[in-house]
């Protein structure tokens, strides 16, 4: 006999219709993502494609062959040059071959100037090949090679990390160097440093995303949000050259891979430092001179404020304080005798034939001080062909 009254009950599918719609909205979230970064990628294509005619009418635009991939090679100066001078940037610098013509322009006179890109620079293409020192360094010799210039030897005028891989350069091969002018070089004279901060030298998985993205031209997008720029302090003449050159890859895989082999590639040169004859300039950024140390100071202040205009970002006020002025600068002067001794000096002794000289300024002298930079580059060339 059947239950009088009973009800059937049924399962609720709720939980089912919440799950579906959470697993459609997720779908259409990767979907919107996948479009966005398709858009992105689109016009960053666009935008380099535009960029690189904007280059070609400057005449910088010359990819020459270093074997699996091109590089770019900006060579121009005096057909029957005295000397050639080959211009090697720091890491991640991708507008070196425009940022120099503030030195190099008048060297071109009377030399031939040639700066070349390194994978994944600019323009030049980009490669998953590590990039050890030796790499980096036949790159640049083949480059020169394809390029149709005449033999070596050759004037290597490198910056920051650049001073590295001229270093190895004139001890590997030191029958195509004629001299070396470092720019405010990475100092190699002791390893300390590496030692006191391994964190700043480990590249990780973020690195590699930020190179991706990079391709997928998301930093385009980032940068005009940030309102970041990476061309401070560079002439108004060259702007829109510098902003090409930099926007087309500000990151890549060449130089991931630059980073995370920074420290062996500079472990590599500095076990093989030993004195030699080749004429070597070493200009330095420290404030060394404790009586202009100030004014030294000051007019650094004044360089940053210029670039923090330019960014829109506030300005430092510190110069309207003279006894903050005064304090700071001998502080400034006190780390750079401690930074010379310890490190710029033992690297020049080791270096050999080499001069020091002090400009006192910003890491990228060459666009702080084009004109001190242009001097001291004048009198050393002058006492080449001296033959002094």
């Amino acid at each position: 006999m059947e239950a009088v009254g009973a009800v059937e009950i049924k399962p609720k599918k709720s939980g089912k219709k919440v799950l579906k719609i959470i697993g459609i909205a997720f779908l259409g979230i990767i979907c919107v993502i996948i479009l966005a970064v398709l858009i992105c990628f689109i016009v960053h294509k666009c935008l380099s494609a535009s960029e690189r005619k904007l280059l070609d009418r400057a005449g910088l635009v010359n990819p020459v062959s270093a074997g699996d991939y091109n590089l770019n090679a900006y060579i121009y100066g005096n057909d029957n040059p005295k000397h050639t001078i080959v211009g090697i940037s720091g890491l991640g610098v991708s507008d070196y071959s425009v940022t120099l013509g503030n030195v190099c322009d008048s060297l071109a006179e009377e030399n031939k100037i040639a700066i070349i890109d390194r994978a994944g620079y600019g323009i030049s293409d980009d490669t998953t090949k590590p990039q050890t020192v030796d790499r980096i360094v036949d790159d640049y010799r083949t480059v020169l090679k394809n390029s149709g210039l005449e033999a070596p030897p050759y004037i290597l005028m490198p910056h920051s990390i650049g001073g590295v891989y001229a270093t190895h350069w004139q001890y590997k091969y030191p029958e195509e160097i004629e001299a070396v002018i470092y720019i405010d070089p990475t100092q190699i004279g002791s390893l300390d440093f590496l030692e006191e901060e391994p964190e700043a030298w480990d590249a990780d998985i973020w690195d590699y995303l930020s190179a991706l993205a990079c391709k997928a031209g998301l930093h385009r997008e980032y940068y005009l949000f940030q309102k970041l720029k990476l061309w401070g302090g560079v002439p108004d003449d060259i702007l829109d050259c510098s902003k090409a050159l930099c926007m087309n890859q500000p990151y890549s895989f060449a130089m991931y891979s630059e980073g995370t082999l920074e420290k062996e590639n500079i472990t590599k040169v500095y076990n093989e430092l030993k004195p030699n004859d080749i004429p070597k300039l070493y200009l330095s950024s420290s404030f060394l001179n404790e009586e202009t140390v100030e004014e030294d100071f000051k007019a650094q202040l004044g360089y940053i404020n210029s670039i923090y205009d330019s960014f829109g970002m506030d300005r430092l006020e510190i110069s309207n304080d003279p006894e903050k002025v005064k304090e700071l600068s001998h502080k400034l002067y006190e780390s750079s005798v401690e930074l010379n001794e310890k490190s710029i000096l033992p690297y020049v002794e080791r270096l050999g034939n080499c001069t020091l000289v002090s400009l006192a300024g910003d890491h990228m002298l060459y666009l702080q001080k084009p004109d001190e930079v242009l001097r001291e580059c004048e009198i050393f060339l002058n006492t080449l062909d001296a033959g002094e």
